[in-house]
């Protein structure tokens, strides 16, 4: 577990590095280059750099600990903190933008992919149920994600439903339901704070990738 917790530390490190250069390319519309992020950076810009470096370190070494308790495979493991890093990346691009880019989810949807070939092959795992489970739980996130976006009025985005459609591949429908629950739970305490403080209105809308990001974070931790 040390060793697969070492090394998965030192690529997310990596990953934070790559990923800060998406997301300041990503803002200023440049081509995405390390270089040009690292010089052209301002000091807030780096002081970022090194929080996401501190954060994803310690994703993967929580993220290492957690899947250790909860008895999961090494493959799982490393999916889980993948999706996690991947998640706090687009929350901030959200965040700051409100989109959600498309590469980082059809990444995230990648390395779920071929975490699913590896359960099977690696872990043994029955390829027809460990299938199932997670295009069930995609369908259903993007089914129920459509559904509120169709009542929303423009509340909820495109990007929403992909992306509860990339958690529920993950997590097949019964973690996608607690990842849900939680997110649209916080995001509508955070809503009502802000109507009642007038900081918002009632036409506003909220940046929903950041709550995905708390609820799965809820998830890791206590569920």
């Amino acid at each position: 577990m040390i060793i697969i917790c070492t090394l998965l530390t030192l690529v997310s490190l990596l990953l934070a590095v790559l990923g800060v250069a998406y997301q300041h390319s990503y803002v200023t519309k440049n081509p995405f280059s390390v270089k040009r992020m690292l010089k052209e950076s301002s000091v807030r810009k780096r002081v970022f750099l090194i929080i996401t470096l501190l954060i994803f370190a310690a994703m993967a070494v929580l993220g290492s600990i957690f899947c250790e308790q909860k008895e999961f495979t090494s493959v799982q493991m490393v999916q889980n903190v993948l999706l996690w890093e991947g998640l706090y990346l687009i929350a901030w691009i959200d965040f700051r933008m409100k989109k959600i880019p498309n590469l980082l989810l059809l990444i995230l949807a990648g390395i779920r992919v071929m975490g699913i070939a590896a359960e099977i092959l690696v872990d043994g795992q029955e390829w027809l149920f460990a299938i199932l489970a997670s295009l069930l739980g995609m369908i259903f996130g993007v089914v129920i994600i459509l559904i509120c976006m169709f009542f929303s009025r423009g509340g909820i985005g495109a990007g929403d439903v992909k992306l509860y459609g990339i958690i529920g591949l993950y997590f097949g429908v019964a973690g996608l339901i607690n990842i849900m629950f939680h997110s649209i739970l916080i995001a509508a305490i955070v809503a009502v704070i802000m109507l009642l403080s007038r900081k918002a209105k009632m036409k506003s809308s909220l940046p929903m990738a950041p709550f995905v990001f708390i609820g799965l974070t809820v998830y890791y931790i206590f569920l």
